[in-house]
């Protein structure tokens, strides 16, 4: 009998080892298959434009250096800095506004609170282009065409981030915790600066995430409300490097390379977080 029970632990043991590399080998060739566009990016801005119609190159070439010379002679740390402000200002925003909105929603009970929030549901549904002749109206008649400001300010109010806030704070924040905060001597800011929103810390940080990378690659609004170079962001400067007779398809690349690295920061240092805030935000409502 003894003999049976460890003939069958081998058994299970090998079955889940076999399981476990199995796994393993799917994980990295599907890591392989993300990963192999960004290889290519790099390897492609290494080489000259008319290389790069001469097939797939999956070797370093030797232009690397003139192309990084062609981006920073097109003042790409100035757009690269444009950007990053931009971005960083619209995260917090969003995040701020949309948290405080999400948790009102969540957790306070006043009239018109449905009403109010499927209103917000509606607006998901609008795809940004049709409005975009108004939003350029408004913009216009408000004297901020031209500047950052439609950039950084409409953002601020993002309805899938309230939304997103909503479901979190209704899944995870009891009401017993506001109350013992309100009872403790807490005012309503207070419970929402100090208490909420770092029980919160998954969603934020998801949140923030998913608003910087669409601020950052954020093209069709930047390219009809800025008529000035200096104030370009990056895509609109990508798609501009080169000359009116030819397109400097290496430096580009070369633009977008560079370009990735924040994105790349950003996952690497939030993935934790954005992980377990899209599990957790998705499992209760």
């Amino acid at each position: 009998i003894g003999g049976e029970k460890m003939a069958s632990k081998r058994k299970k043991l090998g079955f889940f080892h076999l399981r476990k590399i199995l796994f393993t080998g799917i994980m990295l060739c599907v890591s392989v298959i993300f990963f192999f566009p960004f290889y290519m990016m790099v390897m492609m801005a290494t080489h000259a434009t008319n290389e790069l119609y001469t097939g797939i190159h999956l070797l370093p070439g030797t232009r690397g250096l003139y192309n990084a010379q062609i981006v920073l002679e097109a003042g790409f740390l100035q757009y690269y800095f444009n950007s990053l402000y931009v971005a960083v200002l619209v995260t917090a925003f969003s995040v701020l506004v949309s948290m405080a909105c999400g948790y009102a929603l969540a957790k306070y009970s006043f009239k018109g609170r449905e009403a109010f929030f499927v209103f917000i549901m509606i607006t998901m549904m609008i795809p940004p282009q049709i409005g975009l002749v108004g939003f350029v109206t408004e913009m216009k008649q408000m004297g901020w065409l031209g500047s950052h400001l439609p950039l950084i300010v409409p953002p601020a109010a993002n309805a899938f981030g309230v939304y997103w806030m909503r479901q979190y704070a209704r899944s995870f924040i009891p009401i017993s915790i506001m109350e013992s905060a309100r009872i403790d001597g807490c005012g309503e800011f207070q419970t929402f600066f100090r208490i909420i929103i770092p029980m919160c810390k998954p969603a934020v940080i998801t949140l923030a995430i998913l608003s910087f990378v669409a601020s950052w690659n954020s093209y069709l609004i930047p390219l009809v409300v800025i008529n000035k170079q200096e104030l370009y962001t990056m895509p609109i400067a990508i798609s501009s490097i080169g000359s009116m007779f030819y397109a400097e398809y290496a430096g580009r690349i070369m633009a977008l390379a560079i370009g990735t690295i924040p994105i790349l920061i950003i996952f690497a240092l939030g993935s934790k977080y954005f992980i377990s805030g899209l599990s957790e935000g998705s499992v209760k409502e």
